[in-house]
């Protein structure tokens, strides 16, 4: 394990309290592992470090990673969740704080909704409540109350407290509420997943108390993703390192967005002030991502107020690419997106070196129907599936019949190719009475194994995702979709579609990152300046998912609504104004830019801004190369090999030369003729058509410069790359393209210098 002089220093620290800023790519993991090593070779016992991760993926990585790099048996060692490590201080020390020694785990989402929600229509029943709005009301807010009042440590009571200090009726409605729940768990000895922090805390606490040695077990706590801690779980940690176990953390405040569920950034920002001596090292080099990426993100990050001062810095020497697509509507960045995908496919970039992510699960709808019709398998995460497992059969099953008699064969269902027949037919009012036929069925005969309970809670799902449902054109789509739910598999070569949350400590080769519109990142509701913090720093997590290539879409009209761009992109491509502190509205009228003007970018990177008619007219073009070459055109031109000064549009390749007669296709005209357009092009002899904007026009520079040459041969050398290797007689364009750049190289730029001499 080779470290850099930042990771040495931070595995090494042994002088007290210890926080790491570990940003992406930084190599968080290595640093972690070669702590705990460093730890075993200065003989501290393997017992003696408790490592804390937010999920059992991480804390399997980090036993999968320590066993690799030392020899020690990794499965019994104390690493793993703060509820795993809770679950064990209550075997260990809750008897004292009432906890049985055999409690039930407690983990199903509809059984806790059917207990509250038991006790509720008991209240209203007796006439409690009238002046509580149902909808205020109900066991869901229930629950989001008292788990949200577990991470913050309050009991029954001091919810009840706070609540009326606040004037709160429907708060104090569900204290009422979080009291009776509490007292049927203590009942029944069940504990579910949020009350586990709560009462290890409890315990410790106790255990203290009664002069016991439980926080003493460990010499070393290592705790990951520490920017993403809520009150519990810090005052868990707390306890432990009280009792003089050195505390070392690895976190990245950049990458805090987390704040909706509890997570509070002031912990790993105020970290020197509240561990005395504390030591706070950086982490600088970034490892995975080319150099225009990094700057991206650093300009994004350059902007987030309450902060530790640091940067990345990119290493691997490798520029990258960002490309920014201006859209109209959903449908024609469903459209781009699938363009790209494909691209990159055939580009030899694995499927699953590929990801589009969104800021909502909602977001997606129209590209994953897209991407399902053209064949492109996907790995759905982060809500954009909205269906359990589950619940694609039943829909499945909806899909399939509406008679009773069709469905009794139904729950032996998996995946019949005679589903495939229903494709063709449209959801709408059909799509009702099939979900009003299957509820019915289930209720008449549920099928075996399956209890009451879970066939109300599916039923109530089946009505939830109903608008979500009625957003697919056909049964084809929202096949697709279920499928791909049926059929997921991680380890498959799969397109992963979801929301940046569940990107986060991921990477791919490629990454699109959908809707930089003003009130979609940022959501028009985080107009506060701390909530406005946070969807700053979701979109530099999106950002930096991204090893080489980036794709950012905007779309003119979203549901209806017109949108204004995105801040953020105005400070990715440098920006004349700087975001206020509190209030996005406060931005003036004439800098909330609808459109994307050349000199709001850098030269290095793309854009794409076409108009309605521009992208119709390109849209045809490349239907017809794609049926010349078999789909193996070109769909994106890039300026890689020019001087850094152009300012690509997709049309810009194609618009110039095709209209100018240069074409791509089979062989295309004697060489003579190519190279007397190629002079045309270079010269201005060229009249454009009204529809290519000037613009694109403006990006080929002026007649007879190296800028305009550099185009040519940059378009040139992209549709030669495009073409080499493959078999078909497409490449027996190869040869005269070849030529091409020969005779611009040898003849026409010669030709250009000697005209600029006179």
């Amino acid at each position: 394990m080779v470290l850099n002089t930042e990771q040495k220093i931070a595995a090494e620290y042994m002088d007290g309290p210890t926080l790491v800023l570990a940003g992406p790519g930084t190599g968080k993991t290595t640093t972690l592992v070669a702590r705990y090593k460093y730890l075993l070779v200065n003989n501290v016992p393997a017992q003696k470090i408790l490592s804390c991760t937010f999920s059992k993926k991480a804390a399997d990585e980090l036993k999968f990673r320590l066993g690799e790099a030392t020899d020690i048996q990794t499965k019994s060692l104390p690493i793993g969740t703060f509820h795993s490590l809770s679950l064990k201080i209550l075997r260990s020390i809750g008897k004292p704080i009432g906890v049985g020694e055999d409690f039930v785990i407690w983990a199903k989402d509809w059984e806790r909704e059917k207990v509250v929600d038991g006790y509720l229509k008991e209240l209203i029943k007796a006439g409690i409540y009238k002046e509580v709005d149902k909808d205020d009301i109900n066991a869901r807010s229930a629950l989001s109350f008292i788990d949200d009042s577990r991470e913050s440590l309050l009991d029954p009571e001091d919810a009840s407290v706070k609540a009326s200090e606040k004037g709160n009726v429907a708060g104090i409605a569900h204290a009422e509420l979080y009291s009776y729940y509490d007292n049927y768990l203590n009942t029944e000895n069940k504990i579910d997943f949020p009350r586990m922090v709560q009462l290890a805390c409890k315990a410790l606490k106790k255990n203290a108390e009664d002069g016991g040695k439980f926080g003493k077990k460990f010499a070393h706590v290592l705790v990951d993703e520490y920017q993403d801690i809520n009150l519990a779980q810090k005052t868990l940690i707390d306890l432990i390192v009280a009792e003089g176990t050195q505390l070392w953390a690895v976190g990245d405040d950049f990458q805090a967005i987390y704040g909706w569920r509890g997570s509070d950034i002031r912990y790993i920002l105020e970290f020197s002030k509240q561990y005395s001596g504390a030591k706070v090292i950086t982490l600088p080099q970034n490892y995975r991502s080319g150099t225009l990426i990094i700057d991206a993100a650093n300009r994004i990050s350059a902007n987030i107020k309450e902060k530790f001062d640091k940067d990345l810095k990119a290493t691997r020497g490798v520029e990258g690419e960002i490309i920014y697509d201006h859209l109209a509507n959903e449908d024609n960045e469903a459209e781009a997106i699938a363009d790209e995908i494909e691209e990159r496919i055939r580009k030899g970039i694995p499927k699953s070196e590929i990801a589009v992510l969104a800021r909502t699960n909602k977001l997606p709808i129209n590209t994953v129907n897209l991407l399902i019709r053209r064949g492109i398998p996907l790995n759905l995460k982060g809500g954009v599936a909205a269906f359990t497992e589950y619940e694609a059969r039943l829909l499945l099953t909806a899909i399939a019949s509406s008679s009773e008699q069709k469905l009794e064969n139904i729950w032996a269902l998996r995946m019949s190719p005679a589903l495939y027949g229903f494709s063709k037919k449209l959801i709408g009012e059909k799509w009702e009475r099939r979900v009003k036929a299957l509820t019915t069925y289930i209720q008449k005969r549920p099928p075996q194994g399956i209890s009451d309970e879970e066939i109300k809670e599916q039923e109530e799902n089946l009505e939830r995702y109903r608008d979500y449902i009625l957003k697919f054109k056909d049964a084809s789509s929202l096949f697709g979709i279920l499928k791909s739910v049926l059929d997921n598999n991680e380890n498959t070569d799969r397109v992963f579609v979801g929301t940046i949350h569940s990107a986060k400590g991921l990477e791919w080769d490629t990454v699109i990152v959908m809707g930089w519109e003003d009130g979609m990142l940022p959501q028009r509701q985080s107009i506060s300046h701390r909530a406005f913090e946070e969807e700053r720093r979701i979109a530099y997590v999106g950002i930096t998912r991204a090893k080489n290539f980036l794709m950012l879409t905007y779309v003119k009209e979203r549901n209806g609504q017109e949108n204004v761009i995105s801040p953020f992109i105005n400070e990715i491509f440098n920006a004349k104004w700087a975001l206020p502190n509190e209030d996005v509205s406060t931005i003036p009228a004439d800098d909330q830019n609808t459109e994307t003007p050349k000199e709001k970018f850098m030269g290095q990177y793309s854009s794409r801004s076409m108009s309605d008619n521009e992208r119709t007219e390109w849209r045809r073009h490349l239907k017809e190369i794609r049926e010349t070459v078999e789909r193996e055109a070109i769909t994106k031109i890039a300026d890689g090999q020019g001087d850094g000064s152009g300012w690509s549009d997709q049309s810009a390749g194609t618009g110039l030369l095709a209209e100018a007669g240069y074409t791509v296709k089979k062989g295309g005209p004697i060489s003579d003729e190519r190279q007397s357009i190629l002079t045309d092009v270079l010269q201005g002899q060229v009249d454009l058509p009204d529809w290519i904007s000037e613009s694109v026009q403006d990006q080929w520079g002026e007649p007879n410069t190296e800028e305009r040459l550099s185009k040519i041969r940059n378009t040139i050398n992209v549709a030669l790359g495009m073409q080499k290797g493959r078999l078909d007689p497409s490449v027996q364009a190869i040869e005269k393209w070849e030529d091409d750049l020969t005779f611009l190289a040898e003849q026409l730029l010669p030709q250009m210098k000697e005209l600029n001499n006179n």
